[in-house]
C-alpha cells in the first residue's frame, strides 16, 4: 500500500504544471526537479539535478532567502515505515 501511495504522490509531482524542485537544505542541491521546472528552466533533468538551487536562482531576493535559510533540524530518532 505504501509502495501505491508513493508511486501516486511522484506521478503528482512529475505531471504537476508548477515548476516543482526538491533540494537539500544542508547543500542546496537540486535533488529532484519536475517535467516543469526542467521546462522552465531549460536544463535536461540529469543536468538540473547536479546544479545547487542558487545556480538556477534569477532573484536576487531568491538568493537571499537561500541564504538566509535555517539549518535544517537533527535527524529525528523515530522513523516512519
Amino acid at each position: 500500500m505504501m509502495s501505491s501511495r508513493n508511486e501516486l504522490a511522484q506521478g503528482i509531482f512529475e505531471q504537476h504544471r508548477e515548476a516543482m524542485l526538491v533540494v537539500d537544505p544542508q547543500t542546496l542541491r537540486i535533488a529532484e526537479a519536475n517535467i516543469a521546472a526542467c521546462d522552465r528552466l531549460g536544463y535536461e533533468r540529469d543536468a538540473l539535478l547536479k546544479l545547487a538551487v542558487t545556480d538556477v536562482e534569477s532573484s536576487v531576493q531568491d538568493v537571499f532567502f537561500w541564504d538566509d535559510a535555517p539549518p535544517p533540524p537533527p535527524p529525528s530518532r523515530w522513523r516512519r515505515a
